[in-house]
């Protein structure tokens, strides 16, 4: 099983490129490897050695001839001193996003500066990058105009130049009876078909899932999707085709036999990828994919592996640059993942007969799914800097339906096109599937903690992740440690599960503990405030007087193994800190915030860190990322608090006084007001005319019987919100934008 070392080292001289070696350099050393094999053929670990070093420098010598060839484009001549140029080429893909922009390739024919007359001839392909997507195809032949710069190191084997483009202007489409062309229009009817048999959410899943068109999905419906990690049945992606290549290889192998189950699966495959559109990507995963999975039917497991090294090699070998893409990486390990697990994964489930079939394949795909997601999960994380924590529970509930979602959307599909009256009668076998899947995406979607958001992922981590995979499958090949497994698990039995019950729900808690980056403070009854600052600081602020509902409001609002405050701010310190802190309890914190006139005598003898503002005094406090809270007016009876992070200002006032509410709102533009404590009597006597720099967003704390004021709906006028017993309201900001969640107690 030597290939898929040999791939392992062409891939690794492939990223060793640009190391200031020449191509004949690369060559030499590669020749000398070859020839050290061959003299050592007697002795078949040297051999092999010098085998995979041949390898290595092959491939080194590959990128170096692929960068040297974009080198000596006129356009990578033009980049270099950031010329504007016109480019007018053919599309060679479609345009998808890139961080804010959208990029495609573009094959460039010719290529002038902006005035001039002469087209000079250009070689090698452009990545142009627009802020809009443009509205082409790919075949399309178009025009663009912006300014070239060399591409990125990690680009450089692919592309002779970047453009980042002022303008895109399609000029042409490709002939009528152009195969891509007639593959595009019949994607679209389709997709029109399936928008007037079946309501909008469902008919954009079954295009997700059938063709991998997700331009329709409502944004609600993708993100919820994108929160649970279950994204990816939605568009086509490497790892997308590789789950569908172990899940056809899977099921005709049940249903056919070996061989007649490898041969309609993949003629399964080669259709799929035709309906999703045949971009290159997916070309290569499905050929990856195909090649290895059907070989993993057919064979051993070291066939397969052989047939993914071979994959591997013939895709670089065509396109260098294709390493440094996300998309191949993601296909090559989750194809990985399933080379190693899907037989034993099937000779574990035919060792246990008795059960139904139809189960059996069902738990097959299942676990082939969360294998490839396993495999994938570090990279994907590093990448992206997210952790779906919903997505292993998620997608083992909707997975098993997707074939059978697959399966009714295609016939549906194909009924439609013939008249759809007869398509609006079939799509009823569909719809169950498609609603039951966003159903239970939503459910996922909508728990807390459901993905977790990462700032920094070190580029350590995934390694160190890998690496532990590597050594626990390596480990499982060694009969011993597999039958200490086998036992290990017999012995506990069922209380294995309740471990991993108990672990998971300790991790879960642990993320949704986690700072999320954002600024949030929730309202609660009383008059009372939790600030949760974006490095997860907690502050309360209570009016007083006691601090024993503050105490009932922060059970499970703060992390299990952090229970405590780390400031409380009273504004009505009148009790004093000990006795504070005697109400808070296990919640006490270690630092308190005087806001007055009176409650300070105290303060030198208390144990914990007292800091005392009175007066017209000021004091700020840095939260973390930007975050500010600040006091701005100590005095009595209406002490101010001003918490600003980015663009986003709250407003916390105690004041009576209507006409000194708009003032201070006047002077510091926010987008919500909170009114503590005798704060209430000043929004029954608000008008509802505000300044034109009014908030959005007004909360108050209601006495028996209160209700909110009468607002005219202008679009001035800010909408109250009231804190009932038992309830809170909860603001959430980025700095940017400002979200608002509530409850209200019975």
């Amino acid at each position: 099983m030597l290939l898929p070392w040999m791939a392992a080292a062409w891939l690794a001289g492939l990223a060793a490129a640009g190391l200031s070696f020449e191509v004949w350099q690369w060559s030499l050393l590669a020749a000398t490897a070859a020839a050290g094999a061959f003299f050592t053929r007697q002795e078949r670990l040297f051999a092999a050695g010098f085998l995979v070093a041949m390898f290595l420098f092959l491939g080194a010598a590959r990128a170096e001839i692929a960068i040297r060839h974009h080198a000596s484009s006129p356009l990578a001549t033009m980049a270099r001193t950031a010329a504007e140029v016109e480019i007018q080429g053919v599309a060679a893909s479609v345009p998808s996003p890139w961080g804010e922009s959208f990029e495609f390739v573009l094959r460039p024919e010719w290529t002038t500066a902006p005035g001039s007359g002469a087209g000079l001839p250009a070689g090698g392909n452009v990545l142009v990058r627009a802020e809009t997507s443009p509205a082409i195809r790919r075949g399309d032949t178009v025009l663009t105009r912006g300014r070239l710069r060399p591409p990125d190191v990690t680009d450089q084997t692919r592309y002779a130049a970047v453009l980042e483009a002022e303008s895109v202007h399609r000029l042409a489409s490709p002939g009528r009876w152009n195969a891509m062309a007639l593959l595009d229009r019949w994607r679209d009817l389709i997709l029109v078909r399936l928008r007037l048999v079946l309501p909008e959410s469902e008919a954009a899943l079954a295009a997700g899932v059938l063709l991998g068109a997700d331009e329709q999905m409502p944004e609600a419906d993708r993100l919820a999707f994108r929160t649970t990690g279950t994204a990816h049945i939605l568009a086509v992606s490497g790892f997308n085709v590789a789950v569908v290549a172990a899940a056809a290889a899977a099921t005709f192998g049940r249903l056919l036999g070996a061989r007649r189950g490898a041969i309609a699966a993949g003629v399964s495959i080669a259709v799929y990828t035709l309906l999703c559109g045949a971009e290159p990507p997916v070309v290569r995963a499905a050929l990856m994919g195909g090649v290895a999975l059907v070989g993993a039917r057919l064979g051993r497991q070291s066939t397969a592996l052989s047939s993914l090294g071979a994959a591997v090699i013939l895709m670089t070998l065509w396109d260098p640059g294709v390493l440094y893409d996300v998309g191949f990486q993601l296909s090559v390990l989750a194809t990985l993942g399933l080379v190693l697990t899907a037989r034993p994964i099937h000779d574990a489930l035919r060792q246990r007969p008795g059960g139904p079939a139809a189960l059996a394949l069902a738990a097959e795909v299942v676990l082939l799914t969360l294998v490839a997601q396993a495999a994938t999960l570090p990279l994907s994380a590093y990448v992206f800097g997210r952790m779906p924590l919903a997505s292993l529970p998620a997608n083992a509930l909707i997975l098993p339906a997707q074939p059978l979602l697959m399966a009714t959307g295609a016939l549906t599909s194909v009924a439609a096109l013939v008249d759809l009256q007869l398509g609006r009668l079939v799509a009823w076998l569909v719809w169950p599937f498609a609603a039951y899947t966003l159903r239970v995406v939503e459910a996922f979607a909508a728990l807390p903690g459901a993905s977790l958001d990462l700032e920094r992922v070190s580029p350590v981590v995934p390694w160190i992740a890998y690496g532990a995979m590597a050594s626990v499958a390596a480990s499982a090949r060694i009969p011993r440690v597999r039958s200490a497994a086998r036992a290990a698990v017999r012995a506990g039995g069922p209380g294995w599960l309740v471990v991993l019950a108990a672990l998971t729900a300790i991790a879960w808690r642990a993320a949704v503990e986690r700072p999320d980056g954002r600024l949030h403070l929730t309202a609660l009854p009383g008059g009372d405030v939790l600030i949760e600052s974006p490095t997860g600081r907690f502050i309360a602020i209570s009016p007083g007087p006691g601090q024993r509902g503050l105490a009932q409001s922060l059970e499970g609002r703060l992390p299990l193994t952090r229970p405590e405050l780390d400031w409380l701010i009273l504004t009505h310190p009148d009790g004093g800190v000990g006795e504070a802190a005697d109400a808070l309890g296990r919640h006490a914190p270690g630092r308190f915030l005087l806001v007055g006139d009176a409650g300070g005598e105290e303060a030198a003898e208390a144990d914990a860190e007292v800091v005392v503002v009175r007066g017209a005094d000021e004091a700020a406090f840095d939260l973390g990322r930007g975050a500010r809270l600040a006091v701005i007016d100590a005095r009595a009876p209406g002490p101010t608090l001003l918490l600003t992070f980015g663009s986003a200002g709250i407003l916390m006032s105690e004041s009576g006084d209507a006409a000194e509410v708009e003032r201070l709102v006047r002077a510091h533009p926010v987008v919500a007001v909170v009114l503590l404590g005798d704060g209430r009597g000043a929004a029954s006597a608000m008008d509802a005319s505000w300044p034109w720099a009014a908030p959005r967003l007004v909360i108050l704390d209601p006495l028996p019987g209160d209700r909110p004021p009468e607002i005219d709906d202008e679009p001035a006028s800010p909408l109250f919100a009231a804190v009932w017993r038992r309830g809170w309201i909860r603001l959430s900001t980025d700095g940017k934008t400002l979200e608002v969640t509530s409850e209200r107690g019975p």
